[in-house]
């Protein structure tokens, strides 16, 4: 019969509390809006205005981020004239339930050559450079990867 030595098995059970509280932690529940500011970072290769994103930018964006992810909120219609953020929005909250609130979203886009350009030109860069996202999302590139270019898991 094998022994452990003591000190061993209380460095085993320390590390091993440690782990398990770090793991089974529940996320802060967040507002969309202050998950955007926390976690999405914008990359260069997309926007003038790389780095973390700012609701200084948009500031119309607040009301309407908190809005999707209110339970009591059973629909978001958003009007807006072109160049205000709406792709911002839409990325904002597809990633947010990706992180927060693990759900199924799916975002359409007019043809697939448009959605193939959407995911390869901002969502996946936009993956790539926020940390929170990078560690949850496998790259495209992985062979045992589930993520493919119109699918992201």
């Amino acid at each position: 019969m094998s022994t452990t030595h003591a000190l061993g098995r209380a460095t085993l059970n320390r590390v091993t509390r440690e782990r398990y509280r770090a793991h089974c932690r529940p996320r802060p529940r967040l507002r969309v809006s202050e998950w955007v500011e926390r976690y999405l970072v914008w990359p260069a290769s997309t926007t003038s205005q790389a780095g973390p994103f700012r609701l200084s930018v948009a500031p119309y964006l607040e009301d309407v981020f908190d809005a999707v992810g209110d339970p009591e909120t059973e629909r978001v219609t958003f009007i807006a004239p072109s160049q205000s953020a709406k792709t911002t929005f839409e990325m904002g909250v597809a990633l947010y339930f990706a992180h927060q609130e693990p759900a199924p979203v799916l975002v359409v886009q007019p043809t697939l050559d448009m959605a193939q350009d959407f995911s390869k030109g901002r969502l996946t860069p936009t993956i790539e450079a926020s940390p929170a996202l990078r560690a949850l999302i496998a790259p495209a590139r992985s062979r045992a990867s589930n993520n493919t270019t119109l699918s992201k898991q």
